[in-house]
């Protein structure tokens, strides 16, 4: 177990370094740096040692933190000193609650009211309706009984 987590720690380390364009392709070319994703998973590695606080042998302990040094270290070398808890996150915005998602339905009205004609493509021709094939009444039922 305790080589998983190391290995899962490597990976979101590499991960944030590629983020930061500090790792470039298997072609050789490097990526932009995206500075928000970098954060993000930043402050995932930072939960990890939070939850896993007394759960950890000191192995494991020393090594996320060594790997959380290192990147924040890295992260303020890309951002030109700045360091990840000073750059602002995407507003996420409150999700709805359950009760704002059904008025939201009652409120928007049959699907031919939301469309909107610019988006209106021609439909297709509408095939006729397959022949209804009335029932024999004659059929015999099977009934199975239990004596």
């Amino acid at each position: 177990m305790a080589q998983r987590f190391a290995q899962f720690i490597m990976i979101q380390a590499q991960n944030i370094l590629m983020m930061l364009g500090k790792i470039p392709t298997p072609d050789g070319e490097m990526y932009p740096p995206n500075f928000e994703s970098a954060k993000m998973l930043i402050e995932q590695l930072e939960m990890m040692e939070v939850k896993t606080k007394g759960n950890l042998s000191p192995q494991e302990a020393a090594l996320l933190e060594k790997a959380l040094s290192q990147i924040k270290l890295a992260f303020m070398e890309s951002t030109g000193g700045t360091p990840h808890t000073m750059i602002p996150s995407r507003p996420m915005g409150e999700l709805p609650t359950m009760e704002e998602l059904n008025e939201d339905e009652e409120d928007e009205g049959t699907p031919e009211q939301l469309r909107s004609p610019v988006a209106e493509k021609p439909a297709a021709p509408t095939p006729a309706p397959a022949p209804v094939v009335e029932e024999v009444e004659n059929k015999k039922k099977f009934v199975k009984k239990y004596t």
